[in-house]
């Protein structure tokens, strides 16, 4: 593997994204898995149009395959409104209590909302990344992902350690995200909203999709509401309909 140049970062970004400044410590190791060994999630890998040849896991311990078959995604606007993050803390929390894995991508917004809200009530985290497992992105996210694997969560990515996340990247992530669970919530999500493209991975895989219904003045529940007009996600208004509808 190609060490990391930090001063070549530097000079083209200014060291303003430099992943440098984004890594993050923790008592966890970085892992590189692929098929054949125990923990690869390879039923659920099999649903995607081109699965992954290796993956990389940091964690402290843990079995990707065992955490993703309990996982749901809480995910959806990350410029969400206080109800969304409300609404997405409650349904988290709930899904926690009842054992699942709450897993989204780490980024703000509602994925925010659901990852802290099922640390508060001592459950586990998945999170899906668009760049290395040893790069935290956003930056502001470190000390929240240092919660996720203290908390004996997990962070996965199909990109190498000490890549920055790019836009193909992120791409992949939100098809790896869908594919690794048991079923996916869209709380908030406006009309092009990155969100939807998960969902769209989501419905291809078969996965079950939920929806939570907005104001018709919200922008932000366009897309949520396009998805449950389409039949594509079922309403859901708590975490009792998301467990009926896994």
């Amino acid at each position: 593997m190609r060490p990391y140049d930090s001063t070549s970062c530097e000079a083209a970004t200014g060291g303003r994204d430099c992943p440098r400044h984004h890594h993050y410590t923790a008592p966890a190791q970085v892992r590189q898995i692929e098929p054949g060994v125990g923990e690869w999630p390879a039923e659920l890998l099999a649903d995607m149009t081109a699965p992954p040849s290796q993956l990389w896991v940091k964690s402290a311990g843990g079995d990707l395959a065992a955490m993703a078959a309990e996982a749901v995604v809480v995910t959806g606007s990350r410029a969400s409104s206080s109800c969304g993050d409300h609404v997405a803390g409650e349904l988290a929390a709930g899904l926690a209590q009842a054992g699942h894995v709450i897993s989204n991508g780490g980024s703000f917004g509602i994925d925010t909302a659901a990852v802290r809200a099922a640390l508060a009530v001592g459950g586990r985290v998945l999170l899906v990344l668009s760049g290395g497992v040893d790069v935290a992105y956003p930056r502001a996210h470190q000390d929240l992902f240092e919660q996720v694997l203290h908390h004996q969560g997990m962070l996965v990515s199909s990109t190498a350690p000490h890549a920055a996340p790019t836009r193909a990247g992120m791409a992949a992530r939100a098809e790896l995200a869908a594919a690794l669970c048991r079923g996916v919530v869209i709380v908030e999500a406006a009309a092009r909203s990155g969100a939807l493209i998960l969902a769209d991975h989501a419905d291809t895989m078969n996965r079950p999709l939920a929806a939570v219904p907005g104001p018709l003045t919200n922008c932000r529940s366009t897309g949520t509401h396009h998805l449950i007009k389409t039949g594509q996600a079922q309403l859901i208004e708590d975490a009792n309909d998301i467990t009926d509808v896994i």
